[in-house]
C-alpha cells in the first residue's frame, strides 16, 4: 500500500491501502505488458485477519466477476506495519492471443 510518490503508505487504513496495492499492481503489470486480466494468482498477506471483509470488498472490485486464485495468511508483522500485502502471479501476452 505504498504510495510510489511519497514512499509512505497510504492514508486510511486497510481500504486505502488495498485500493493503493492494486494500483501498484496493475501499474507494474502495465509497465510489463500485462494487466490484470492475467493475473493468474495472488497470495494476500493481512496484520490482522479481522479486516478481511473490508480488504475483500477493495480487492474484488479490481478483478470483477472472475477473480484469480487466491491464498492468504493472517497474524503477520508486516514492512511499515502495513495492514496488507499482496503477491501476484500474471501471465504475458496470453489473454491478448487467445
Amino acid at each position: 500500500g505504498r504510495d510510489p510518490a511519497t514512499g509512505k503508505l497510504a492514508e486510511g487504513g486497510v481500504e486505502a491501502e488495498t485500493h493503493q496495492i492494486m494500483k501498484n499492481i496493475k501499474a507494474t503489470l502495465e509497465k510489463y505488458g500485462s494487466s490484470l486480466d492475467e493475473v493468474v494468482k495472488c497470495t494476500v498477506f493481512m496484520a490482522d485477519p479481522d479486516d478481511r471483509e473490508v480488504f475483500n470488498k477493495a480487492y474484488r472490485s479490481y478483478f470483477g466477476d472472475k477473480p484469480p486464485a487466491r491464498s492468504g495468511v493472517g497474524n503477520l508483522v508486516l514492512a511499515l506495519n502495513a495492514a496488507a500485502e499482496v503477491e501476484c502471479m500474471a501471465t504475458v501476452g496470453l489473454k491478448k492471443a487467445n
